[in-house]
This record gives structure tokens, sequence and C-alpha cells, in this order.
């Protein structure tokens, strides 16, 4: 497999995970529990954005805080 199509698959299954969290939010804010929404629209972020870093082909430590990767990259 090639590295694009491989890239391409992470790209895809981030982006997923991210729509399924924004469901989630959806659901979680509709009934009220706005802690859980946010928590939820927190994380889609943060997969969106480890998307467009597969994607450029930038490899990031594992760990939720993107930002040093951001300012580095921006």
């Amino acid at each position: 497999m090639s590295e694009v199509k491989r890239r391409l698959q992470f790209v895809k299954a981030y982006l997923d995970n991210a729509e399924e969290r924004i469901a989630l939010a959806e659901f979680s804010r509709a009934r009220g529990f706005h802690h859980n929404a946010v928590r939820l629209c927190q994380e889609a972020i943060e997969l969106c954005l480890k998307a467009i870093l597969r994607l450029y082909g930038v490899e990031y430590p594992k760990s939720h805080d993107v930002a040093p990767l951001l300012r580095r990259y921006s």
C-alpha cells in the first residue's frame, strides 16, 4: 500500500471518529448534558486536527495536546 493511501485511510478514520463525537455531542446537548457535549466537541476538534497533520505527513507524539505542533507548523 502506498504511503498516500495509508495516510488517507488514517485521515478517513479520524474524521469518521470526529463525526461520531459530534453526533454524541448533539445527543448530550439535547438532553442537557452540556459538560459532556463540550468534552465531545473538544475530542472532535482534536481528531480533525490530527487528521490534518496526518494528511500532511506530520508525525506527532501520542498526546492529547496538539498545541505545540500547531505552533510549530503554522
